[in-house]
């Protein structure tokens, strides 16, 4: 007989003065007398499943791991609900899927472009590598791969600055707002169009002109001795002379007061953004903060060759980028000739 009907039996043989308060008249007995018999046979036959479905378990996962480990002596009937489930776990972590990036060849390919400055990203839509991006990176930042990646992975932009503080380094004369460009420079359309700007060191040592074509990405930069405009204009007609060259966006930078010169020598005009806002030439911030991973703040640029700047631009030219479907600034000037 099920274990329920001798609650039944039990709870119909008990007095029911002991469940509920006197005078309650027999109607009212019978309906908890019901409900309690309702209650009981419930939970007692819920409760009998869950213990059969615990045994069970048990003994499906012990001989399952029996199974793969024949050491495994335990007994299904001797092991408890949270030893099964332990089990449980254990073969579940076992049944990962196989690490996606163990191929040498491919760790080798990864190995080569992460040393050359590309990004995961670069390298999955350059390289039509059948990984995500989001595996590379995983697998770089977790140790995985054969070999450091970590420490060629890209650095982060630069902090944020308020917008309020002070420029005291005075006002550069006959500007032209960037307000007045033309609307095919803002849109990229043609090769040509050049954001230009400096990267310094350590004071005193000299930096970089940086010159960036717009649609194309491609880098142009020289050595200078010092951040004056002299050296700055005779650095910015060298690498542009020759050069297509429709238009000038710059920065407020003393360095380019002589942009009359430079503009008269080019046969261009020269725009300058507003103020405190990099993102008007969001272009050459980028790059420079590439350059920046060659050439750290603080470098001494009196140690840096010009055979040292040449090969940063060869490297920054011929990196993949995204915003080009993943060809190479080289290749996009090139291809765009035709506009020349």
């Amino acid at each position: 007989m099920p274990s329920y009907l001798h609650d039944i039996e039990k709870l119909a043989s008990f007095p029911l003065s002991a469940h509920h308060p006197q005078g309650t008249s027999g109607t009212l007995k019978l309906i908890f007398l019901t409900v309690e018999c309702c209650i009981r046979i419930t939970v007692t036959k819920y409760y009998n499943f869950y213990q059969l479905y615990c045994q069970a378990a048990a003994k499906f996962f012990v001989n399952s791991q029996r199974k793969s480990h024949p050491r495994v002596t335990l007994r299904w009937d001797r092991v408890t609900v949270f030893e099964a489930d332990k089990l449980y776990r254990l073969r579940r972590k076992r049944c990962r899927p196989a690490f996606k990036l163990a191929d040498k060849e491919l760790q080798s390919l990864l190995q080569a472009r992460l040393e050359e400055g590309w990004s995961p990203e670069q390298i999955k839509g350059r390289e039509a590598l059948k990984v995500s991006v989001t595996t590379i990176y995983r697998a770089v930042k977790s140790g995985r791969l054969s070999f450091e990646a970590r420490k060629h992975l890209r650095r982060k932009g630069k902090p944020y600055r308020s917008k309020t503080r002070q420029d005291g380094r005075g006002r550069i004369k006959d500007t032209v707002s960037i307000e007045r460009r033309p609307k095919e420079v803002e849109q990229r359309l043609c090769v040509g169009d050049w954001e230009i700007d400096t990267v310094l060191g350590k004071p005193g040592t000299g930096g970089l002109v940086t010159v960036v074509d717009r649609k194309t990405r491609l880098l142009l930069a020289a050595k200078i001795e010092d951040k004056t405009a002299a050296a700055v204009q005779v650095a910015l007609i060298h690498l542009l002379k020759g050069v297509e060259c429709r238009s000038l966006t710059t920065d407020n930078g003393k360095e380019f007061a002589r942009h009359k010169e430079v503009s008269a020598a080019l046969g261009v005009s020269v725009y300058f953004a507003h103020p405190h806002s990099p993102w008007e030439r969001g272009t050459n911030e980028n790059t420079n903060g590439l350059i920046r991973e060659y050439l750290p703040k603080g470098i001494d640029f009196r140690e840096v060759r010009n055979d040292d700047v040449l090969r940063i631009v060869e490297r920054l030219n011929n990196r993949p980028r995204k915003c080009l479907g993943f060809r190479t600034p080289n290749e996009a000037f090139f291809q765009f000739a035709c506009c020349f």
